[in-house]
């Protein structure tokens, strides 16, 4: 009897003692031939801290063993944990420099400290030019206003 209830107490702690950690897709701001500027959240089961979270490119042993390439490129991304006043956290992904490749993958390593925690997720980009990056512009309302006027030479007739 002592022993079933250790057995429930225990698997009644397990689940508080455990959080899952996630990244959601990733959302990008940005187009081609501009400074990278995306987010991907952050989603845990509980509000963490953002100095518990370690994010960076994976190494090259990690690209290699997911079968990935790594350009030279990759290594201009720059990753910082953020928060928005809300509360939600997540990952600032940007470069300094114009990204000239309309087609990125990437793997990133995050880390959360104090609960052991590492996990490695891969993205894909395809970056539109902005020409074309329809997104980044409002919607305009256009209206237009349309006069009746009188014809050259017709007396009293409108145009219809």
């Amino acid at each position: 009897m002592a022993n079933r209830l250790i057995l429930a107490l225990l698997l009644l702690w397990l689940p508080l003692s455990t959080w899952a950690l996630g990244l959601s897709g990733i959302e990008v701001s940005s187009a081609l031939n501009q400074p990278l500027d995306a987010r991907i959240e952050i989603t845990t089961g509980r509000q963490v801290d953002i100095e518990d979270f370690s994010v960076a490119l994976a190494g090259l042993r990690e690209f290699q063993t997911a079968g990935i390439e790594r350009p030279y490129f990759l290594s201009k991304l720059r990753f910082t944990v953020k928060r928005e006043p809300a509360g939600q956290a997540y990952v600032h992904v940007t470069t300094r420099e114009s990204v000239r490749e309309p087609f990125l993958i990437f793997l990133i390593r995050v880390e959360q400290r104090g609960m052991g925690g590492v996990m490695h997720k891969e993205y894909t980009l395809l970056l539109d030019h902005l020409s074309i990056n329809l997104r980044r512009f409002p919607r305009r309302r256009v209206q237009f206003r349309l006069q009746r006027r009188a014809w050259p030479g017709m007396s009293g007739a409108t145009a219809r």
